[in-house]
């Protein structure tokens, strides 16, 4: 019995170091960087490749990347995929809310929008039409950036 719970508070121990160190190496505002980085040149991109744009519709990322596992995830895998760049650069309205890990630099703005969509678990993707009116959401991690897009692109509006 013993064994069991020393190895159990270990492993604890361990989750919360590696949480700790990986927290303090990301800066919170990667993914709303990398927006404002591209969005200058990303039309005209999107424009000379042909690309569908989708004028009624627009994509909330709600994320916490210095500090949510799952964020971390999504931002590498998918946000900054070439796919999805080229994607949310021309074709849709995207727009990301990065939430600190500490609850009290959270802003009355970054309140209101969980309490409107009910945002329960981060990272949550919102389809929404350009009113805000919810479309379809996507929780967690599902799948790659061509996953998303196609879900993006096949919503009934």
């Amino acid at each position: 019995m013993f064994k069991a719970v020393l190895f159990i508070v270990i492993a604890i121990i361990g989750v919360r170091i590696y949480f700790a160190v990986n927290a303090s190496t990301e800066p919170e505002t990667t993914i709303t960087e990398l927006q404002a980085a591209e969005s200058s040149g990303s039309a005209a991109a999107a424009a000379n490749t042909g690309q569908v744009k989708f004028t009624d519709r627009k994509v909330i990322l709600i994320t916490g990347t210095s500090w949510c596992p799952a964020c971390k995830m999504l931002e590498r895998d998918v946000i900054r995929s070439a796919q999805w760049r080229r994607f949310a650069g021309g074709s849709v309205r995207f727009e990301v809310y990065n939430y600190p890990r500490d609850n009290s630099r959270v802003s009355a703005t970054q309140l209101q929008l969980l309490e409107k969509y009910r945002i329960s678990g981060f990272p949550t993707m919102l389809l929404c039409d350009l009113e805000g009116r919810e479309i379809g959401r996507k929780v967690g991690v599902q799948g790659s950036a061509n996953d998303y897009i196609d879900w993006i692109s096949s919503a009934r509006m």
